[in-house]
């Protein structure tokens, strides 16, 4: 009885010892067909745990107990971690994929039931350190802020008009081609108010608000273009620009600019026509073009515009002056060193009481003076000097009383200088060089009055040193004088006797316009050197 009870226990040892041989004959037949698919029940009761197998099958088993989690898993990337045994929850497919989106973190068996749990959230614990992957972001996240930092908007600015006003700017600066003092250095950032040469106040329409007010780049030598997003500085009231090296020309837009009181543009490189879109700006009183290279007609509207100050001088301008001359009401028109040729029309009478200076030197002027000019009671220079007006001076000048600077120099004008024209109570300078004039007044004589400088050189005046050959004074004052050139009409054949009777008011003839053919007949000279 003890013998059966004996091989009956023998007989269940032996067959608990032929168990896992039998599993692994199972696992080994599994691993030669990957394609094959495993029934998860039979998968259960083929594969012991690893814990609960405790007895060892050789080195041979080992390494095959080490491959057998490859072929169930059908992971890729297991290589990438050759060193690390998985576990048999790795096997599982749900899980690896969650976690594939980090290969760099070793997950342990925690991490991984939590992840089987909750479907791949994101709030999961890793044995990786979460400092050291903020301290070192990967190249997508860098792009990532580089993009947002260039993708921010322009600060906004206290009000549209700011905004307007540094878009404008902005364009400025970019279409400058050089700074070499870096007057433009600072203008950087939406604190347009704090640009150098750029000043703020507020509106003239709402107090609440502040404007952009006035840009002033003058003596910067700058060199650049004007943009046409210059219009877009609605509230400026002056705009200087004057001694830099700005080109091409003023653009249509600055017609936006209807608070425009100033406009400076002198002594650059501007070219084209005479820029008629500034006679567009309502509040312009103040035009400066001088020293640049506008050439061609001057508009008739420029004198039926309400400015106050006209500098056209140093530039290129062909043309006659135009008849409606007398309808401006400025102070001081300078139309100097350009290619002005016909007469001063009579119209200039209009402007007594109103014009202060007129200065129309080196051009190519010609004719008689009109006798409208001697209405002009309030003006204090007048500079027709360098041009080819001949005859004598017109009657009535005494009436000129405000006259400080006198410049009829390097003319044709003849016959006799008067003591009506040397005595006026406040003259202080009298330039009659150059001219053909025969005859003097006493007080017309050099050093004769006190506080009066008298200029008479090369002239033809008997017993006055420095005077023309009389040779040449002979055949010049042989000449008959025609003032038919437009200026007023032949009343006399040679210079008007001072004796006959004065007029009190000149009456303002009718403006005679010369035909072309007389135009066309006149010598166009080549341009003179720039004087002023």
């Amino acid at each position: 009885m003890e013998i059966k009870t004996l091989g009956c226990c023998l007989l269940l040892l032996l067959s608990l010892l032929a168990t896992p041989s039998f599993s692994q004959l199972g696992s080994e037949a599994l691993s030669e067909s990957d394609q094959t698919t495993v029934d998860p029940d039979l998968e259960l009761t083929l594969s012991p745990e690893p814990h609960t197998t405790t007895i060892p099958q050789g080195k041979d088993k080992d390494k095959e107990n080490e491959k057998e989690p490859t072929p169930l898993t059908h992971e890729p990337n297991n290589n990438e971690e050759p060193d690390v045994e998985p576990t048999q929850d790795t096997e599982e497919k749900e899980s690896y994929i969650e976690n594939a989106e980090e290969p760099d973190v070793e997950p342990t068996e925690h991490t991984k039931e939590n992840e089987s749990d909750n479907h791949g959230e994101p709030d999961v614990e890793t044995t990786s350190t979460p400092k050291e992957k903020e301290s070192t972001p990967t190249p997508k996240e860098s792009e990532m802020c580089s993009y947002k930092c260039a993708s921010e908007p322009t600060p906004k600015l206290a009000n549209p008009r700011l905004e307007g006003a540094y878009k404008a700017l902005r364009a400025l600066k970019k279409s400058i081609y050089s700074d070499p003092n870096g007057f433009t250095s600072n203008w950087e950032g939406p604190d347009v108010c704090s640009y150098k040469g750029v000043f703020c106040a507020k509106s003239l329409d709402n107090a609440n608000i502040l404007v952009v007010a006035g840009v002033d780049l003058n003596h910067g030598d700058i060199a650049g273009h004007l943009p046409s997003e210059i219009g877009y500085l609605v509230d400026i009231s002056l705009l200087h620009l004057n001694s830099n090296r700005f080109c091409g020309i003023i653009p249509n837009e600055i017609k936006n600019l209807k608070l425009l009181y100033e406009l400076d543009v002198s002594n650059n490189r501007f070219v084209g026509s005479f820029p008629e879109v500034v006679l567009e700006l309502p509040q312009l009183k103040y035009l400066d073009l001088r020293y640049n290279d506008f050439e061609g007609e001057l508009p008739s509207g420029l004198f039926d515009k309400p400015l106050d100050a006209i500098f056209l001088n140093n530039n290129r301008f062909h043309s006659t002056i135009p008849e409606n001359i007398g309808n401006s009401p400025a102070s001081v028109i300078v139309m100097a060193n350009n290619h002005l040729y016909g007469c001063i029309p009579a119209s200039i009478g209009k402007m007594a009481g109103k014009l202060d200076e007129f200065v129309v030197s080196y051009n190519e002027l010609s004719g008689c003076l009109p006798e409208e000019i001697t209405m002009l009671n309030t003006t204090k220079v007048f500079d027709i000097s360098n041009n080819k007006f001949m005859g004598d001076l017109p009657q009535g000048m005494e009436h000129m009383k405000s006259i400080e600077v006198l410049n009829i120099g390097n003319n044709k004008f003849r016959s006799k200088v008067s003591k009506t024209v040397c005595t006026l109570p406040n003259l202080k300078n009298f330039t009659c060089s150059y001219n053909f004039f025969d005859a003097q007044d006493p007080e017309c004589m050099i050093n004769a009055l006190p506080g009066v400088a008298i200029d008479g050189r090369k002239n033809c005046l008997p017993r006055e040193p420095n005077q023309r050959p009389e040779k040449e004074c002979r055949i010049a004052l042989s000449k008959k004088v025609d003032c038919n050139a437009g200026c007023r009409p032949p009343t006399y054949s040679h210079s008007p006797k001072l004796d006959q009777p004065k007029k009190e008011t000149p009456q303002t003839p009718t403006p005679h316009k010369p035909t072309v053919s007389r135009r066309l007949l006149r010598p166009i000279l080549p341009r003179h050197h720039l004087l002023l």
